[in-house]
């Protein structure tokens, strides 16, 4: 028995450095390395927090507490469903539209240098002494139980691999071990609670050995531990601040992807800017996204297929047109001033990758011939030679 145990976590284990590995060809820039370029999917974001929030503490401390104390003990847990819809309805939007990748950035923004720097130093010191101390020793448990190693030499292997793959592979390694993690979280859940039923001889076996209230989510007023009082009105407080504003489960919200598909629909999470106005306004912020090289031919795909599903007339054809140029050219050159401003204002160079396209893709537009004096004006004021660095095909 010992061997197979042995071999599962050794896989496991070759897996989770093998995914930092493999993740850690793409960190090639802050936005890649913290915040995955922002460019992953629903389900893995979803899986991330699901796996972050369940640790080895939880595994050994939540479930020594649920048999001392009853299933009063996950009501922490159930509260994280509300907070979550809390997170994504009203905090994770806010935070978008700050154009923030940390809390402790957030605070710099909204007060001063001095605020990021005391939350920075607050998190870390107190996740040391709190959340990793004891995810480090529940880790060094299990495998001492598991495989019969020494306690330290667990706390060891346990520090060496997470740092490793974390280090490695920046946050798309963590966030696709999470997902790993909550199939083998849910699955080892799930058999645990079938074998576990199986050797107490079933659930009415379990609650008659349980005894009065210990299956309850409700306790009086006079409880010592868990008095309705706190649950109701003191523990949501406390839920708020770690669902929504602690910096190990917001960060998974930075790095979702602005736009992704939903039912066989497009559905954006990111409105920052949203207004009414132009629709050639959106058409132009697809088909031209300074992010996203897209073939001339995809970008006139898209444009005659968006003119075919609408109802336009032939005679609006040609100004639409017009719209879409002077709409892409008008966006272009407002990114161009933010991204320079974020790379010269709040020390992020890897912004400046993208000029090169951006000035590409004005130039693609503004052979459009009622541009003429804009061009002269641009070829004035900007060297021809900075534009041309990348060139559009």
């Amino acid at each position: 028995m010992f061997g197979i145990d042995f071999l599962i976590v050794i896989l496991y284990f070759a897996l989770v450095i093998g995914i930092g590995l493999y993740y850690s060809k793409e960190k090639d820039n802050t936005s890649q390395y913290f915040l995955a370029n922002r460019n992953l999917g629903w389900f893995v974001i979803g899986a991330s927090l699901f796996a972050s929030n369940i640790g080895s503490e939880h595994l050994v401390g939540l479930a020594e507490g649920g048999y001392i104390r009853g299933v009063i003990e996950s009501q922490f847990e159930i509260l994280a469903a509300f907070c979550l819809l809390l997170l994504g309805w009203l905090f994770v939007p806010f935070y978008m539209r700050s154009g923030v990748t940390t809390m402790p950035e957030f605070l710099e923004k909204r007060f001063s240098s001095s605020a990021r720097m005391y939350l920075s130093v607050v998190s870390i010191v107190a996740y040391v002494i709190t959340k990793i101390s004891v995810t480090i020793f529940a880790g060094a448990i299990v495998i001492q139980s598991l495989l019969g190693l020494d306690f330290w030499i667990g706390a060891i292997i346990v520090v060496v691999l997470t740092g490793f793959y974390t280090i490695m592979g920046g946050l798309k390694a963590v966030v696709y071990t999470d997902a790993v993690q909550m199939f083998l979280l849910i699955g080892g859940a799930l058999l645990v609670t079938i074998f576990g039923l199986e050797e107490v001889g079933g659930w009415n076996n379990l609650s008659a050995s349980a005894g009065d209230g210990f299956l309850s989510l409700w306790r009086s007023a006079s409880h010592p531990e868990f008095p309705w009082t706190a649950v109701l009105f003191g523990a949501p407080i406390l839920g708020i601040w770690y669902w929504c504003t602690d910096q190990f489960i917001v960060q998974r919200d930075f790095h979702v992807s602005n736009i992704m598909p939903t039912n066989k629909k497009l559905g954006v999470i990111d409105t920052q800017d949203a207004t009414l106005g132009n629709p050639m306004y959106d058409l132009a912020s697809l088909v031209d996204d300074v992010r996203v090289k897209v073939p001339a031919q995809i970008k006139n795909k898209t444009y005659q297929y968006y003119l075919k599903n609408c109802s336009i007339k032939k005679k609006q054809i040609g100004l639409l047109k017009n719209d879409f140029d002077i709409l892409s050219i008008q966006r272009n050159l407002k990114i161009l001033g933010i991204f320079f401003r974020l790379y010269k204002r709040d020390s992020k160079p890897a912004y400046l990758k993208y000029l090169p396209y951006t000035w590409s893709l004005i130039e693609l537009r503004i052979k459009n011939k009622i541009f003429k004096n804009l061009e002269l004006l641009l070829n004035k004021a900007v060297n021809r030679k900075i534009r041309k660095k990348v060139k559009f095909k």
